[in-house]
């Protein structure tokens, strides 16, 4: 959550800044992406079939190499690309994780599993704004230098996942 707010907060400033187009631009970029991720919401189900417990991996790679491709993108298409892979990834993530809340979660706990990770995301969105001022700060890098680390340590966390879920034999049913 904290990454993928971080990339919708500072998409428009680096769209700007780095000379690829306009404020105007950039907003129907995110404007795009939503409807991106909108869309995505429809075929959700088709791919978590499809994918199974390796649905959340593949949400986590795709917001990495989106990220990644933000901060390297030489040019405003290139960047444009980049968005639309986070901006469908992100609700992949987010449907499978509330998904997952009726699987393991027990009998009679849905609500207090769904507010659990609901507070989560607040708390997460809430700190995106701080995260991306400390990865600023700690890199001194560019206003897309967060990006690339976003993009790295969710590629750690999507080989994590998957590795956890072969050692385990997750199956989604």
């Amino acid at each position: 959550m904290t990454m993928y707010i971080g990339l919708t907060v500072r998409l428009s400033s680096v769209v700007t800044n780095s000379g690829f187009g306009t404020m105007q631009q950039a907003s129907t970029l995110l404007s795009v992406m939503t409807i991106g991720g909108m869309l995505m919401g429809f075929v959700f189900g088709l791919i978590n079939k499809t994918l199974k417990a390796q649905t959340l991996t593949v949400g986590l790679a795709a917001l990495a190499v989106g990220a990644i491709i933000i901060h390297f993108a030489p040019n405003f298409a290139v960047l444009c690309v980049g968005a639309m892979i986070a901006g469908i990834s992100y609700p992949t993530m987010i449907s499978y994780t509330f998904n997952q809340i009726s699987e393991v979660c027990p009998k009679g706990s849905d609500t207090l599993c769904t507010s659990v990770v609901l507070v989560g995301c607040n708390l997460g969105a809430f700190t995106a704004p701080y995260t991306l001022r400390l990865v600023s700060a700690l890199t001194g890098g560019s206003l897309s230098m967060p990006f690339l680390v976003y993009g790295i340590v969710l590629m750690v966390i999507a080989a994590v996942y998957a590795a956890w879920n072969i050692m385990h034999g997750a199956k989604k049913v």
